[in-house]
């Protein structure tokens, strides 16, 4: 195996890992990875979801302990006010995570075809794959249609 061939399966690899369906697409434009079957880049989209809301958890854990500096665009991330607002090491229960569709429509790359995310052409494809992570145990969460967005509690 060539050079060239080699580093491209290693960061094949290197996406599985710790990588996102974003950066295959980024890669693949440059021929730096090896081209994904669909399976393949089903599975990388499922990883790349839990990747999603990891860092916006991880991006509101970073913030400073008052409850106001988190609220975000609704478009966006949000933590929904609750009264259940408190942080687990505080001696309260979860945070609610929400993440809009068109967040991660962005993210996941859908439609794949060029065109911007709408509702009425590409929210099933959307919804099918998070059902698919909350089926195969990759995240915990539900399906908010009424906000279009995807919430989970977190600790």
């Amino acid at each position: 195996m060539d050079e060239g061939k080699r580093a491209a399966l290693i960061k094949t690899i290197e996406l599985f890992a710790y990588g996102t369906i974003h950066e295959y697409y980024e890669l693949k434009a440059t021929d730096s990875v090896w081209t994904l079957n669909d399976a393949q880049v089903e599975k990388l989209s499922m990883l790349s979801v839990a990747s999603i809301a990891r860092k916006q958890i991880d991006g509101i854990n970073s913030h400073s302990s008052t409850d106001v500096d988190m609220m975000t665009d609704t478009t966006t991330t949000t933590v929904v006010p609750t009264k259940k607002n408190k942080r687990k090491s505080k001696g309260g229960t979860n945070d609610m995570l929400s993440i809009s569709y068109a967040k991660l429509a962005a993210e996941l790359h859908i439609p794949n075809d060029g065109t911007s995310y709408n509702d009425k052409d590409h929210m099933r494809t959307l919804e099918d794959l998070l059902i698919q992570c909350i089926y195969s145990n990759v995240i915990s969460a539900k399906l908010d249609q009424a906000s279009k967005s995807l919430k989970s509690e977190f600790y």
